[in-house]
């Protein structure tokens, strides 16, 4: 699960992840603004992600992200840009605001959870 410019509130995006048993990652605009540490900053100049899905929340796929996801085997893109580049790269595209749907998907992950609400 990564976030960029679109993510606001970066503790429930965390939270999201922690919840999914995934990885955090973000692109570079995320990294440089100081929303997540460097190291997992996901793209050319980044990390190299091979994973089965890749959850892109607010991230418009510039070409050096794009590099970073190439060997994901699936991709899902959360973006209110329906014609940004990830949403052409995924296999899975939801144009939208990125906090209500994060803030749902969140909702539910805990809920179907074993102990969730």
């Amino acid at each position: 699960v990564s976030g960029g410019n679109g993510v606001v509130d970066w503790p429930d995006l965390c939270a999201l992840a922690q919840a999914l048993g995934a990885t955090l990652g973000a692109s570079r605009v995320a990294c440089d603004e100081g929303h997540v540490e460097r190291h997992r900053q996901v793209g050319a100049s980044g990390t190299v992600v091979r994973s089965h899905t890749y959850v892109a929340v607010g991230i418009s796929g510039a070409q050096q992200h794009l590099q970073g996801i190439r060997d994901c085997e699936h991709v899902i893109s959360i973006n209110q840009d329906m014609d940004c580049p990830m949403h052409a790269r995924a296999d899975l595209a939801v144009v939208g605001d990125a906090q209500p749907i994060i803030e749902a998907l969140l909702a539910r992950v805990v809920a179907q959870s074993p102990g969730g609400a």
